[in-house]
């Protein structure tokens, strides 16, 4: 009443002062102590009291709409991703561990292709009102994954399969698979090219996926294979890198007689071409047949037993070393 300055104190700390405004800061109450010590002309007043009750805060979440993410991306946390009314750390959790781990705290660890509800809660406490649960859908989906498919190198006929998984690889380490749009020239077998016959074919590489990964766009190589020539050395036919007793030509076959090896027709032997090197000799025996299609090249030795025949063709080239027996057939 004397116009002179009021102070102020409070009985806790459930709020605060700045002279005479006053914060809360915790639900409950405090008693607020008005004061005046007086001065020369005034005597002190008697204290005043009064009690201030401080109610709870309603409290509230914000949770942004959350991305899809991949089952192979990294934790993230989610307390990035939201934020309450009264700053309190959220309190999370999810519906399907198997698809993502969500801690309590918020990180996020997606494992497996899916979908997961992700709950933000606050419960109550001495200060604030429990918040309403806010949820959000995660989608964790599959990864794409690509295929290398490195260039393939040019065969001869008669070579030896190889690997494709030298050449030919995904991103997702899923096994690769193959297939041949000419199976004449190469096929394929338990992942490897087996080399059929000369010609062009294109080899198709594909991943079709699975639980984790989509199907992998298709890559393509080309393959060549050149026309082998069926080499006689040391008693058996080579062709390229294969030898074996089961190789044997036909009339749409190059067969090549090699220097210093000789080579004797029992019955009928046919060949596209043959050519006979130097130091090489060919010897076509008694009642047998020699059928050249195309080409007969003779650097070497070339003898028509009696009773035998030699039929060649247009485009013919016999160089000389030509022994024809007596009643030899020759054409």
């Amino acid at each position: 009443s004397s116009g002179l300055e009021v102070s102020y104190a409070l009985n806790n700390a459930n709020g605060e002062l700045d002279g005479s405004m006053f914060t809360p800061l915790h639900a409950g109450t405090v008693v607020v102590t008005a004061s005046q010590a007086g001065n020369s002309e005034y005597n002190a007043a008697d204290d005043v009291e009064r009690t201030i009750t401080i109610n709870k805060g309603d409290d509230a979440i914000i949770f942004t709409d959350l991305e899809d993410v991949l089952w192979s991306d990294s934790d993230f946390d989610l307390d990035d991703l939201a934020s309450s009314t009264s700053g309190r750390q959220i309190t999370w959790s999810g519906n399907n561990s198997s698809v993502a781990t969500v801690t309590s705290i918020g990180v996020v660890n997606p494992t497996f292709p899916g979908d997961v509800t992700i709950a933000a809660s606050l419960s109550a406490d001495d200060d604030w009102n429990a918040a309403s649960n806010v949820e959000q859908v995660l989608m964790v989906t599959k990864a794409d994954q690509t295929i290398t498919f490195d260039p393939l190198p040019a065969k001869t006929e008669g070579d030896q399969n190889f690997n494709l998984s030298a050449y030919a690889s995904s991103s997702s380490t899923l096994t690769v698979s193959y297939s041949s749009n000419e199976t004449s020239v190469a096929s394929i077998s338990n992942g490897q090219i087996v080399i059929e016959g000369p010609g062009t074919a294109t080899i198709t590489a594909s991943q079709s996926g699975n639980e984790y990964y989509f199907a992998a766009p298709d890559a393509e190589q080309s393959i060549t294979v050149t026309e082998g020539t069926y080499i006689w050395e040391d008693g058996i036919w080579n062709l390229g890198e294969s030898s074996s007793p089961s190789l044997i030509p036909d009339n749409t076959d190059n067969v090549e007689i090699r220097e210093n090896y000789a080579f004797s027709i029992q019955g009928t032997f046919a060949a596209k071409n043959l050519t006979v090197t130097e130091s090489g000799a060919v010897s076509v025996n008694n009642e047998s047949t020699l059928e050249v299609k195309e080409n007969l090249t003779n650097n070497g030795s070339l003898t028509i037993q009696a009773g035998s025949s030699l039929i060649t063709y247009d485009g013919n080239t016999i160089a000389d070393n030509i022994t024809i027996k007596r009643n030899t057939r020759y054409s």
